[in-house]
């Protein structure tokens, strides 16, 4: 079944939460992933997401009436997109909601990008971060992304997970491996003089946007509001058909995606303009370089399309 992807760059759908990828990445990223399931699947992940514990207040009150008025099929669609975002919306939720449901530190791993060698040698011992690949068994608070995917898989093929944990779990999976997949939640800049402790993926690098300022995450996050057309270009699919995709490759990604961050959000440029800032200047700001978001548009439309693909095999 050919799944429609344009309609999600819709306002409607366009969530003010600024995490990883907006909601329409993330969105795009599932459905991707349901385009290459059969019928069947589809409908399986629908039937399990009915049983989600958040199920009435967090999707059936938020599904577009339009949706409602369809058929089967989209309202499946839109399920699994919701499902998606769901880990953001939980974020937002009441305190003891957020206890249950939202975990912040699922969401990204701080790998180290030093902006000199100095930074290196200063700042490597003393890192404070869970930078851990192994899941410890359990999941938990505290997991980093890493830890936390392959924790959620196992709730997910395990045959006495109930459909309402499955659910979660089917949620956490679609969200952490989008989550994966921007750079800025891979990597994190160190620098001793403006981010002993890390520039929290680019949040604490303001950037100069018009008339106004934004920082690098936002940037990076906001890259698939312009992107419409998911359909892969030939140099993605290249990558797809070369893919191996399984639990072990995840610590590949991780290393391929601190990669892109180092050549293509923390470029020669970037990194010349915050070396060369008087030391604890604060805010840390900057100006993007000529052509630098153009260069980044093509990175996050193979990261989603790649997510997408990814997911569909590990749901398999």
């Amino acid at each position: 079944m050919r799944i429609s992807l344009i309609i999600f760059a819709l306002p409607l759908l366009v969530m003010d939460i600024a995490y990883a990828w907006n909601a329409v990445g993330h969105r795009a990223t599932a459905l991707i992933a349901l385009e290459q399931m059969t019928d069947l699947q589809q409908k399986q992940m629908g039937e399990i997401l009915r049983a989600h514990p958040r199920y009435e207040e967090d999707f059936v009150a938020a599904i577009p009436e339009r949706i409602l008025k369809s058929n089967e099929a989209k309202i499946t669609e839109w399920l699994f997109s919701q499902a998606a975002v769901w880990p953001d919306i939980a974020r937002g939720l009441s305190p003891d909601l957020q206890e249950t449901f939202s975990r912040f530190t699922w969401h990204f791993i701080n790998v180290p990008i030093w902006l000199t060698a100095e930074d290196q040698v200063n700042l490597e011992d003393g890192l404070a971060h869970n930078q851990s690949l192994a899941y410890p068994g359990e999941l938990v608070t505290g997991l980093n992304v890493i830890q936390a995917l392959p924790g959620n898989l196992a709730v997910w093929r395990d045959p006495s997970s109930s459909q309402s944990e499955k659910a979660v779990a089917l949620c956490w999976i679609l969200h952490l491996v989008g989550d994966l997949h921007q750079p800025l939640h891979s990597g994190t800049l160190f620098s001793q003089s403006h981010f002993p402790l890390g520039d929290r993926g680019g949040n604490s690098i303001k950037v100069k946007k018009g008339s106004g300022t934004s920082n690098l995450h936002s940037i990076w996050d906001s890259l698939p509001t312009s992107i419409l057309d998911f359909t892969p270009e030939p140099h993605t699919i290249r990558l797809q058909q070369a893919d191996q995709v399984d639990d072990h490759s995840v610590i590949q990604w991780l290393e391929d995606h601190v990669n892109l961050a180092r050549n293509f959000v923390y470029t020669e440029a970037v990194m010349s303009q915050i070396a060369g800032l008087a030391p604890e200047t604060t805010p840390v700001l900057i100006k993007l370089p000529d052509g630098y978001e153009e260069n980044a548009r093509p990175v996050a439309r193979q990261q989603i399309y790649l997510a997408g693909h990814r997911i569909a095999k590990l749901l398999q």
